[in-house]
C-alpha cells in the first residue's frame, strides 16, 4: 500500500534530480536532522488548503492528540500565523527542528 501522497500531512523534497516524498510531516523533520543540506528544497501541505508551502516558512503545531497523522507524529503545517490559534501553539521551522529528539 502506497503513501497518501494527496494528504494533508504528507511532505517531499523537490530536488533536481528526484523527488522524495514523506506520508508524515515528521518524517521530513527526522531526515533533515541528518541531511540539513535538503532544507531548502523542503515542502509541506498547508493544512487547511492542501497546498504545497515552503517548510521554511511554515508554521507548525505539534499535537498527537489533535492531528491523527499516518506514523503517529501530529505535526501539521500552516501557511500563515493566524490560522494556528484554535490548534495551538505556533512554532515556526526552527523550532520545531529543535523541538523534535
Amino acid at each position: 500500500m502506497g503513501a497518501d501522497l494527496s494528504g494533508k500531512f504528507t511532505s517531499r523534497l523537490v530536488q533536481p534530480k528526484q523527488t522524495q516524498h514523506f506520508c508524515d510531516i515528521g518524517d521530513l523533520f527526522a531526515y533533515l536532522k541528518t541531511n540539513p543540506a535538503g532544507a531548502s528544497d523542503a515542502q509541506v501541505k498547508d493544512f487547511k488548503t492542501g497546498e504545497w508551502i515552503n517548510a521554511q516558512q511554515a508554521f507548525y503545531v505539534s499535537s498527537a492528540k489533535k492531528f491523527q497523522t499516518p506514523m503517529g507524529w501530529g505535526i501539521a503545517a500552516f501557511k500563515t500565523k493566524p490560522e494556528i490559534a484554535e490548534f495551538g501553539n505556533a512554532l515556526d521551522f526552527n523550532a520545531m527542528m529543535k523541538s523534535l529528539k
